[in-house]
């Protein structure tokens, strides 16, 4: 046969590079600023907590039913999925930061800031505020693990992570005898963890709210 018509093997398809990652990662990143962002009040001089409040207690549920169903299915995770529900937890992450500094402040305003002063409000919204806090570290590790699930699984098709030494590093855990199974199973684990935490912080915050109403003689 000639040389001109001998079959010739098909070159492998070029890497797609996956912009979703790095920009999740940085997003991830610049959430922390809000840790030392504080505002007190909105236009109109309420309170910005009641406000602040319904962004974590509606994106956290939903990055973590979201990421349990993915971590359930990975083959969803490197597609459109994935990056929606780290989205989601990246938002809610600065917004869980943007709220708890926001009750901090007008738990001061209120003059609630000491519980064994403070009467039984005070001590309400202690147990609500520390909860707040164990949730905030529990969220950022459920993030955290999550990115990274993700990473691993996006780039397993040979993509590129776009993340300098990512695609190194994201092989080598692959590599690693039952860590992607181990990545999901933390992640799943940790959203249910925050689920159960974002209740709790709910229902110590309704307490606080509906205590006096609930309790007040008939009349």
């Amino acid at each position: 046969m000639p040389t001109s018509l001998a079959a010739t093997p098909a070159s492998p398809p070029a890497a797609r590079r996956r912009w979703e990652l790095p920009a999740l990662g940085a997003l991830a990143v610049l959430s922390f600023v809000c840790v030392a962002i504080d505002i007190r009040t909105v236009p109109g001089g309420l309170p910005a907590h009641p406000l602040f409040v319904h962004v974590p207690v509606i994106l956290i549920p939903t990055a973590c039913v979201g990421a349990l169903v993915l971590m359930a299915r990975p083959r969803w995770l490197a597609g459109l999925g994935g990056p929606w529900v780290g989205l989601a937890a990246v938002v809610a992450l600065g917004a869980l930061d943007l709220t708890i500094n926001a009750g901090k402040s007008l738990r001061s305003e209120l003059g609630l800031g000491n519980p064994a002063t403070g009467g039984v409000i005070a001590r309400i919204i202690s147990t609500h505020a520390s909860l707040a806090d164990q949730l905030r570290v529990f969220f950022i590790l459920f993030t955290a693990v999550y990115l990274v699930a993700l990473a691993v699984q996006a780039t397993a098709d040979g993509s590129s992570s776009g993340v300098p030494f990512g695609d190194r590093i994201f092989a080598g855990i692959r590599r690693l005898p039952g860590v992607t199974i181990g990545l999901r199973a933390v992640t799943a684990g940790l959203a249910l963890l925050c689920l159960v935490w974002v209740y709790r912080v709910g229902d110590e915050g309704a307490k606080a709210v509906w205590y006096f109403r609930l309790h007040a003689p008939p009349g």
